[in-house]
């Protein structure tokens, strides 16, 4: 893998990236110190004095709205960071033959050809676009607006299968698009051109984009404080790529040494160069448990190095108990492996890495139940939603507990020791409420709990199910 061009490159995108992106802003009067404005009329919107379709109406909103609560810069890198992993796992998929279509949407197989091969051959495509739309842009020679319809919608068909990287493109990150993607020094074009394309046979490149991604960030972070981080600036500050060996020693010497306890006469033990034998034969547990009840979780997961060395060992391991190798992959991401981390985009990443090991395995991608996730922030939840949940006192005791836990979460991610609660018991609580079968108040409390509750309580429960 060349190391130094995948450097060059994550560095200068994430550079080129923030500068479209902030171009892009300002089309729609959007900078560091104001957001412009729209006016709404019957069939379509004006903003920053320019008219544009009505569905732009909830984008510019959304857009202001995330203005306001992120600022200026940490927005742009938001959607900078977005649009990078997007290209990144498209230009994975596409390269390995994963896209659905099996039409490049980045580059063409054909060496002589300049645009895309999604350009020539949308029409098969199967993508959810507006085939004329399309079209007309093309016979009015707009290629740029024709790639953008086709990516966005590329993006949009991803979203059946991977919904935690390819969100639905509908609201402000398809309005920051940067533009001129097709131009020859886009970072689109200079991802094809100046990455070899054999690197993208190897899944760990996804880290390795992501660590040079950050790196500057990080660096100029750490350089210039003496004292306390940023809470947004932690995931760059405290950024560490793990080296394989030491990967492969951990998960040898934690599910290997499970493995060696349960079954200390296994063949694959051998191919395991860094794990420990125990001294004794007293250090056995005999005690054999269904592959499928083992749980490894990594609470500082990245962009998944861990994760996918373990899933590797659990193919083998799945494969030597016979199971049928057309499950294998499935079985391990939803029963086995856990991951968590402060940085959102880089538990995507770890999640479009562990996709991709399934797919290798699989003829076709299907949607599966992943469980890696960003740590979210518990909010204080009111006492009269608590009443309409818990069943008593010691309930809500257990939930404020819980909240109060998490209420630092991104900034302390794996530190964090969890409360001794029954996670499934409180989910399945949510399933009792009917926000349907109640008054306008009790609604209220019910999407309340539903969006300072519920995600804390989905995605930290897998703090408990390690091995």
């Amino acid at each position: 893998m060349n190391k130094t061009a995948l450097k060059k490159f994550a560095a200068s995108a994430r550079t080129e990236l923030l500068n479209q992106i902030a171009l892009r802003a300002g089309m729609f009067g959007v900078t560091a110190t104001e957001t412009g404005k729209m006016t709404a009329a019957t069939d379509h919107v004006v903003i920053n004095n320019v008219e544009y379709p009505q569905e732009y109406k909830r984008a510019y909103e959304t857009l202001v709205k995330q203005w306001k609560q992120q600022g200026f810069g940490q927005l742009l890198e938001e959607v900078a960071y977005t649009w990078f992993n997007r290209f990144i796992a498209l230009r994975f998929m596409e390269v390995n033959g994963y896209l659905p279509a099996k039409i490049r949407i980045l580059s063409s197989e054909n060496p002589g050809q300049v645009d895309p091969d999604i350009l020539l051959c949308y029409q098969e495509s199967g993508l959810p676009v507006d085939v004329d739309r399309v079209r007309t842009a093309q016979q009015a020679g707009d290629r740029e607006q024709a790639f953008r319809l086709l990516l966005i919608a590329q993006c949009n068909e991803l979203h059946e299968i991977m919904p935690f990287l390819f969100e639905k493109i509908n609201d402000y990150t398809e309005l920051l698009l940067p533009g001129s993607l097709l131009h020859a020094d886009s970072v689109i074009n200079r991802l094809v051109r100046e990455v070899p394309e054999e690197d993208f046979t190897q899944v760990e490149i996804i880290g390795w984009l992501y660590q040079y991604y950050i790196s500057e960030k990080k660096n100029r972070i750490v350089g210039m404080n003496k004292g306390a981080v940023a809470k947004e600036d932690l995931p760059a500050a405290t950024q560490l790529f793990t080296p394989q060996w030491i990967v492969q020693y951990m998960v040898q010497n934690s599910l290997g040494k499970l493995w060696y306890e349960m079954y200390p006469e296994s063949g694959l033990i051998g191919e395991w160069e860094y794990f420990l034998k125990p001294r004794t034969e007293t250090e056995y547990r005999r005690e054999v448990m269904p592959l499928e009840s083992i749980k490894i979780i990594d609470p500082a997961c990245g962009s998944g190095h861990i994760l996918i060395y373990a899933f590797d060992v659990l193919y083998k391991l799945y494969e030597s108990q016979g199971y049928p190798v057309r499950d294998i992959p499935y079985l391990i991401v939803e029963n086995n492996l856990y991951g968590l981390d402060i940085d959102k985009r880089a538990a995507q990443l770890a999640g479009f890495a562990l996709m991709m090991k399934v797919r290798s395995c699989s003829r076709r991608l299907k949607p599966v139940q992943l469980h890696v996730h960003e740590f979210i922030d518990g909010e204080q939840i009111s006492d009269a939603a608590l009443g309409l949940f818990c069943k008593d006192d010691g309930e809500k005791g257990q939930i404020k507990t819980l909240v109060s836990a998490f209420e630092n979460a991104k900034c302390f991610g794996s530190l964090i020791i969890p409360p001794e609660i029954d996670y499934d018991w409180f989910l399945q609580r949510f399933e009792e409420l009917k926000p349907e079968h109640v008054g306008l108040i009790e609604q209220a409390y019910i999407y309340e709990l539903r969006e300072k509750l519920l995600p804390v309580l989905c995605k930290h429960k897998c703090l408990h199910r390690s091995i």
